[in-house]
């Protein structure tokens, strides 16, 4: 093991320390799938024989499905196509929505507190298609929604078959009639539930009994809508189960099509009550002691008797386990001596081999009853894409040490990390406790999984660290 003190560079202080962290939340964090992955509003896709704007889906869509895209259609130059079909002997007239017409918008919606026990998260919303279809009149058209799927990229979806059929003068082409033709949007429910299933989004219905899907639909008496291509037929033995089976029909003209889809995700996140330490906290499974009711504020200290045993010493901080099992990410903080003491342990860095380093940096362990747990929320009036009530989380620790003296020392902060750790009690290896020195109470750096290593200054690792705790951005 590499004793704290033999640091080879001053630039590897960088990685020394996490004086505090800001979390600040704006949007789904991870799986729901926000506007930016689906939809470019400069992108122009080439779609059977003319240029469209709209939902790019390939990288999300079954097997079965292949649904490629969801979008409006313009002619050979992406201008809106002009010409209204009359159809069922004049009773409809039908028209083709303008590229300029689709929209997306993804956004996060704070939840009612007492709706979800106190967990102050949010609904994040994707809504993708049209605003307005028309009515079916002359004046107002059926403004059709198209799609594209049973083929294995959106390439696919400008064949030189349908390419062939393009109206020079219209710009308008045929229905579909197989894979990777101009099909309607299916105007099935379950079909719009299943999209915004694969788009990481979920099922059935919200704690509050609100739908997780919605769907506007048009509807005509009769079938005079393109074919959907990806159908989810209503499955009446199995009712009230929300994973439905995709089909295909290329050749059934509709009487309905999809509008406009919305797609909601509950997204809880991690609050000081989630990480922190208290008296009676527990990390066995069995019932313990509930938070303190001033543990999200950044003067709760927790108590020594709550400390966890980390590396030979007792540490508070915030326990991860729950929210890092990819990484083995179990413990921040900071941590002291046997009885959770500071270990008033202050060195010079120096190189590995022990030389004195020009202007290096005094270093220590920042002090367990520094470390703090802070969250809050902010901006509670402000609704829109970049927020709504957002929600801050902040931790680490009050020391603000400079490094210049013995008596200015940077405290760092510590982590307990590795892929194969899964539990708290991983942190306190008996190789760590042999290590300790009797003296100070501090131990050489981590040189394996378990120990004591530096939380990292890379912003990345902040970033993804609120990923995992739920938040959008650190």
């Amino acid at each position: 093991r590499v004793p704290d003190s033999k640091m080879e560079t001053m630039d590897s202080r960088a990685g020394l320390m996490l004086i505090s962290m800001l979390v600040l939340l704006s949007a789904a964090a991870g799986s729901p799938t926000p506007c930016a992955d689906i939809f470019d509003p400069t992108r122009e896709v080439p779609f059977v024989g003319g240029l469209a704007k709209g939902a790019v889906l390939g990288n999300y869509s079954s097997n079965v499905s292949k649904l490629q895209f969801i979008g409006c259609r313009g002619d050979q130059d992406g201008n809106p196509i002009e010409e209204k079909q009359k159809v069922d002997g004049g009773k409809y007239f039908l028209a083709s929505c303008a590229p300029r017409d689709f929209f997306c918008d993804s956004r996060a919606y704070a939840r009612p507190e007492e709706i979800y026990d106190g967990n102050r998260g949010f609904t994040q919303v994707l809504k993708f298609g049209i605003k307005t279809a028309g009515d079916g009149s002359q004046s107002s058209p059926f403004k059709q929604l198209y799609s594209c799927s049973g083929v294995d990229s959106i390439g696919h979806c400008n064949q030189p078959e349908d390419i062939e059929l393009v109206d020079p003068t219209t710009g308008e082409v045929p229905c579909c009639d197989a894979p990777g033709g101009k099909c309607s949007v299916s105007g099935d429910f379950n079909f719009a539930e299943e999209l915004c299933h694969m788009l990481g989004y979920d099922e059935g219905s919200h704690d509050d009994g609100t739908a997780t899907t919605m769907a506007t639909t048009v509807t005509a008496e009769d079938a005079v809508f393109c074919p959907a291509g990806v159908v989810a037929p209503f499955d009446f033995q199995n009712a009230f189960l929300h994973n439905h089976t995709m089909a295909t029909d290329y050749t059934s003209p509709t009487t309905t099509f999809t509008q406009e889809i919305t797609c909601t995700k509950r997204v809880d996140v991690a609050r000081c009550k989630d990480i922190a330490l208290w008296e009676g906290r527990t990390f066995d499974g069995t019932p313990g002691a509930e938070p303190p009711a001033n543990i999200h504020s950044k003067d709760y200290r927790a108590p020594k008797s709550s400390y966890i045993d980390f590396a030979g010493g007792r540490a508070n901080g915030v326990v991860l386990s729950e929210y890092s099992a990819s990484t083995g990410l179990q413990f921040i903080g900071c941590r002291g001596n046997a009885t959770g003491d500071f270990t008033e342990w202050v060195e010079k860095a120096t190189t590995q081999g022990g030389d004195e380093i020009a202007a290096a940096p005094y270093l220590s362990s920042c002090p367990p009853e520094s470390f703090y747990c802070e969250d809050y929320d902010t901006d509670a009036e402000t609704i829109g894409i970049v927020g709504f009530q957002n929600q801050v989380l902040k931790f680490g620790t009050t020391i603000t040490g400079a490094g210049a003296s013995s008596a200015e020392a940077y405290g760092q902060t510590y982590m307990c990390v590795g892929p194969e750790l899964r539990h708290i009690s991983q942190c306190n290896q008996p190789e760590d406790i042999a290590s300790v020195d009797p003296t100070t109470g501090e131990v050489p750096c981590c040189d394996a999984p378990g120990g004591k290593c530096s939380v990292s200054g890379d912003f990345n690792f902040a970033e993804e660290l609120c990923h995992m705790l739920g938040y959008d951005e650190g």
